[in-house]
């Protein structure tokens, strides 16, 4: 079978192909399947899209599973993984790869496969043999023409800052130039980090709630800057703060030499990482890693010269906007993250490290949790202002208003916008003309002007172009005093129309199936979902006889400004401030470890101690999270490690102490024995499951022996969640409200809000459970279920998924067998764990 394989920049009739019979075309861009039907018609053959093969939001779950592979092994000195912060940015390659993958299993290894262009090496990685190309090599005048083409389509001033991001992306330059924009302030501060002006919109309307408190937004590139008044936020450049030091440059050295060592572990992986690494893919990783840390170094010189308290942050995936919210974490400060677009399916894939999602509505909450599976917990719902149109749909004559077509960048996601523009603007100029009015296309921030100019003239004849007005304004929300209605492929626009009572359709048919935005838009009432090009010549009578339902207060709540302030500066309950570490106590914790203990050591003092009698050590652990499991709070998972810490510091242990095995210990208890100098013993209490999966290994691999402290629950034959983290995990799931629990003499009220405020319930009901016997506890806990109104299958995932079955649940007797034959010691850690 004869396939081609076109590039989204070619059309299956202008090229040399062309010439060529093919029994299959494979179109690698996105685009209607009216346009591969009318393609197939005019060619005789058939005409598919690789993008046919993605299933909703399952290619998203696929590039977390891919980024899995590297986590936790490419971390600096502030604990932050570039590997995964790096390779977040790729998702759109990797999404690419994965469909490649399903390509090959649907087209089999024996078709004869031909590419219109380049990349032809990725496909000659994906199918292991060579693959021809009509344009194997572009000349280099070709080459040229291409930039050019590029950036005659930018303005001057996208030009400059295209420039900046590729030669200065460590601030080299611009450090110089923004000195004088250092604050001196020492009023608490929330940090507003932007990249981009919508990002900027997004948190300075949240700021713009406490008007009594300060706000500090910083631009990590020009298009970050804003320019008109908010009295309380301080603006600045991140560059300011850029600087350069030995240091840095020895680290970022040093991490360059790790991503050589996590390459190869990449090879030898997932077969999407092997092509994507053998292709290519990541040449600009050591470059990109690099700017990294400069930019680190400069969110950390800020965060240390200035009075941050939180971090609230509207863009989680760029790298300079999402290094803050990482720091905001590992300093104890809080940190909110809320999404500057109307719905974020890249929740799937990246690492949490907010405290709290802001979602704007019931909309953007319900994604959150189904869809992403963001914790219930960690949802807030609050818009910065819902501006909702309470009188439901406006009434107007469309004679004075426009229809609006918001368009999108479509190239930069492997779009055709001319086959997008080809199936809406001609059967828009139609209603137009029909309806005296005017189509307005408002461009996006990344699409130019000249280039959609071009475009419009050769999908329009002349007589309907007069009929088209394209706008270039900064937001959606200056064209709405002119809407009739609005029509898009996928846009946020959708949530804002809705709100202000403007009609609005999605094109839906256009919209690939990745995230589900569509789907989300339409279950809400974000707009009608047209499903074909014809649909879209009876929306003048869709908007006369449908009744469009106010859906204001499902997409969007405005939040109260004593939430917000909660979120941002108020206290924690008592109960949390004791469990999670302050900043004081983080900087006091590292002076202790990094000053004064190494200081003791090096003067001989701490040696002269332990040999002065003879004495024992011992370290305890309470586990090793699970490697794909993603920390969920630091409230409970603080105690733990990660199998990458723990085999360090068991190498540090064994190169500067004697780790001596449990029964050299009992031995030396009994006094049947001596120990040797600095001794230390290893323990681990509670018994959960991960013991067996994540430490046993590693203790295997060093040659370490330790004591376990198990539970009585052990003993049974199959894993069982303790009752503390029963309770733990069903106040997480909870719905939000005012709970009363009666049991017997027990009677409890509580609220149930924020994540915090779980956490403090939770503490104060596991001191009052652990007086009763364990069969009775047990009862009580069993009957949360019904008392907090969830459903019987609540806890699937935690039952079904390995990572999460791992963390929650203890050993079995098979398990301990496990860690007998292994030489362990086994040792008793009560019944049921109550808190003695």
């Amino acid at each position: 079978m004869k396939v081609l394989l076109l590039n989204p920049e070619d059309t299956p009739y202008s090229g040399e192909w062309q010439e060529h019979l093919w029994d299959l075309i494979v179109d690698l861009g996105w685009a209607g399947p009216d346009c591969h039907r009318r393609w197939g018609q005019q060619l005789r053959t058939q005409v598919i899209s690789l993008y046919d093969f993605q299933e909703p939001i399952e290619v998203f779950r696929k590039v977390n599973e891919i980024i899995d592979v590297g986590r936790n092994q490419l971390l600096d000195s502030q604990g932050i993984d570039w590997w995964e912060l790096i390779a977040a940015v790729q998702y759109e390659k990797l999404q690419f790869l994965c469909l490649l993958n399903r390509l090959k299993e649907y087209l089999g290894t024996s078709a004869d496969l031909t590419a219109s262009r380049p990349p032809t090496n990725l496909f000659e990685q994906v199918w292991d043999r060579r693959i021809p190309c009509f344009h194997s090599r572009p000349s280099r005048r070709m080459n040229w023409e291409g930039r050019a083409g590029r950036v005659w389509n930018l303005t001057p001033a996208q030009i400059v800052e295209v420039a900046f991001d590729k030669w200065d992306a460590d601030y080299k330059l611009r450090r110089y130039a923004n000195l004088q924009l250092r604050l001196r302030n020492n009023d608490p501060l929330v940090l507003l980090p932007s990249p981009y002006v919508n990002v900027s919109r997004v948190v300075l309307a949240y700021a713009s709630l406490l008007p009594e408190r300060k706000f500090l937004l910083v631009s990590t590139r020009h298009s970050g800057k804003w320019k008109s008044g908010h009295p309380n936020v301080l603006r600045t450049s991140l560059a300011a703060y850029a600087r350069s030091s030995r240091r840095s440059r020895r680290e970022a050295e040093s991490l360059v030499k790790g991503w050589d060592e996590l390459k190869r572990v990449l090879l030898t992986g997932l077969p999407e990482l092997r092509w994507a690494t053998q292709a290519g893919y990541f040449n600009d990783f050591a470059e990109r890693l690099a700017a990294g840390v400069c930019a680190r170094d400069a969110w950390w010189n800020l965060l240390r010269n200035e009075p941050i308290e939180s971090v609230l942050c509207g863009d989680d995936l760029n790298i300079y906007t999402r290094i803050p919210l990482i720091l905001a974490k590992q300093m104890g400060l809080r940190s909110i993250y809320c999404a500057h677009g109307a719905l974020d399916a890249t929740l799937l894939f990246k690492q949490r490290y907010a405290d709290i999602y802001l979602a704007k509505g019931e909309m953007e909450a319900d994604y959150m949790a189904r869809i992403c599976r963001v914790p219930q917990e960690r949802i807030e719902i609050g818009a910065p202002n819902a501006r909702a149109n309470h009188g439901g749909r406006k009434e107007f004559s469309c004679a004075s208003r426009s229809i609006v077509f918001f368009s999108q960048p479509y190239e930069v996601y492997k779009g055709r916008p001319e086959e997008a523009y080809r199936e809406i603007l001609p059967r828009l100029c139609n209603i137009a003309r029909t309806h005296d009015c005017k189509v307005i296309v408002k461009l996006h921030p990344f699409e130019s002007r000249r280039e959609r100019k071009r475009l419009i003239e050769r999908v329009l004849p002349p007589s309907k172009r007069s009929l088209i007005e394209i706008s270039a304004c900064r937001f959606a929300s200056e064209l709405f005093d002119k809407a009739w209605f609005g029509i898009s492929v996928s846009s946020s626009v959708a949530l804002e129309c809705a709100q202000q009572g403007i009609p609005f359709f999605n094109c839906g048919w256009l919209e690939p199936k990745d995230t589900g935005y569509v789907q989300q838009f339409t279950k809400f009432g974000a707009g009608q979902l047209l499903t074909c090009p014809e649909e879209i010549d009876s929306i003048p009578k869709l908007i006369r006889e449908t009744n469009l339902r106010d859906p204001s207060s499902l997409l969007c709540e405005t939040i109260n400004s004593k939430s917000l302030e909660r979120f941002m500066f108020g206290d924690l309950p008592s109960e949390v401030q004791k469990a999670v570490p302050t900043f004081a106590s983080k900087v006091a914790g590292r002076l202790l470890r990094r000053v004064f203990y190494p200081s003791l050591s090096k003067a001989g003092y701490l040696f002269t101690r332990a040999n002065r009698f003879q004495s024992l050590a011992v370290i305890t652990y309470h586990g090793v999270l699970p490697s794909s499991y993603q920390e969920e709070d630091r409230f409970i998972d603080g105690g733990m490690v990660r199998t990458d810490a723990f085999r360090r510091q068991l190498r540090w242990l064994k190169s500067h102490y004697c780790v001596i095995d449990p029964e050299a210990c009992h031995r030396w208890l009994m006094g049947r024995g001596d120990l040797p100098s600095r001794a230390v013993l290893l323990t681990c209490d509670d018994g959960l499951l991960s013991t067996a999966t994540e430490m046993l290994p590693v203790l295997h691999e060093e040659q370490v022996k330790c004591l376990f402290f198990v539970t009585g629950s052990s003993l049974c034959e199959h894993p069982v969640r303790p009752w503390y983290l029963q309770l733990y995990l069903l106040l997480l799931c909870a719905p939000r409200g005012r709970t009363v629990v009666q049991v017997d003499s027990l009677r409890l009220h509580f609220n149930l809000g924020s994540r915090q405020e779980r956490c403090a319930v939770w503490w104060r009901l596991v001191k009052e459970l652990s007086k009763y016997p364990a069969d009775k506890r047990q009862m009580i806990v069993n009957q949360f279920l019904d008392v907090l109104r969830l459903p019987r299958e609540w806890d699937l995932s935690y039952r079904q998924e390995p990572s999460l079955r791992e963390r929650y649940t203890t050993l079995s007797r098979s398990n301990l067998q496990q860690l007998v034959d292994a030489g362990m010691a086994i040792g008793n850690h009560t019944l049921s764990h109550p808190l003695l």
